[in-house]
């Protein structure tokens, strides 16, 4: 049995905004998520997380989704509308969860930490009162959002810099991961917030970025970006460097590591 356990609103909020090696959505691959809402019919078509998918049930249980491989899914989530981890999910919600792992669930079912309003009090912005996409018009259509590494610390492309991006994000500066500036960005005013450094010389930058909302992007691929944020989260959270290149693993798992990078990360 593959078990039960609860996921952050932030780590769905990843889930939900991982790209491939091509900078395609993840979410448009038939078995890369699968997201649950056990709410009411009524709740679910008034708004809903994108890319979720109501639950089917009749008066005693919820009811097995349909023309689902279920053993083949990499990342299966169950909302409801607040169950939280320190109290425990509600019976229904934990009996659908622990039904996955009956029906062959190849990895640990989740449960969303905080529910539909612990998710939407964060992030208002994923939510939506329209049907589905479906994957073609996912990939053709829908832009992801930058990765939120830590509370104020986001990791993205230059095409993710979008002003609604920004302006969702409440980002006050954009760290550009190389000296020359060649990045054009939709919002003037955010132009001239941005802040060009290679990662080797970030260490003795970080006060002008001290406390704000940053969003780490990099005309070269996500590599530097990466090994700032590392930087970023360990002046953030205090975590030896292992622990923050564990964390940053878990986020991006396509990141590899060079010597390069490890030269630098060294230095922090």
């Amino acid at each position: 049995m593959a078990g039960v356990e609860f996921i952050s609103i932030t780590e769905t909020y990843n889930l939900l905004n991982t790209q491939d090696t091509c900078g395609r959505p993840r979410v448009a691959e038939a078995n890369f998520l699968l997201l649950l809402d056990t709410r009411s019919i009524k709740d679910y078509r008034t708004a809903h997380i994108k890319f979720s998918q109501y639950v089917r049930r009749n008066s005693e249980k919820f009811l097995k989704p349909m023309n689902i491989n279920i053993d083949c899914i990499e990342n299966i989530i169950i909302l409801d509308e607040d169950s939280r981890s320190n109290i425990g999910a509600k019976d229904q919600v934990k009996q659908l969860a622990e039904s996955f792992s009956d029906w062959g669930a190849r990895n640990k079912v989740k449960i969303l930490d905080g529910g539909y309003r612990g998710f939407t009090k964060k992030y208002s912005f994923l939510t939506t009162f329209s049907p589905n996409l479906t994957s073609r018009q996912i990939q053709k259509d829908i832009l992801t959002m930058p990765l939120e590494l830590s509370e104020k610390t986001y990791v993205g492309s230059p095409e993710q810099a979008t002003k609604e991006n920004l302006h969702n994000l409440k980002i006050d500066k954009i760290i550009l991961a190389e000296n020359n500036c060649e990045l054009q960005l939709e919002d003037p005013e955010m132009q001239e917030k941005i802040i060009c450094t290679e990662a080797s010389e970030m260490k003795r930058k970080t006060e002008r970025v001290k406390d704000k909302r940053v969003l780490i992007i990099c005309n070269k691929g996500t590599e530097w970006s990466l090994v700032i944020g590392i930087l970023m989260l360990k002046l953030a959270t205090g975590l030896s460097r292992e622990a923050c290149i564990e964390k940053v693993k878990n986020m991006e798992p396509n990141f590899i590591l060079g010597k390069a990078h490890l030269d630098i990360i060294n230095t922090f």
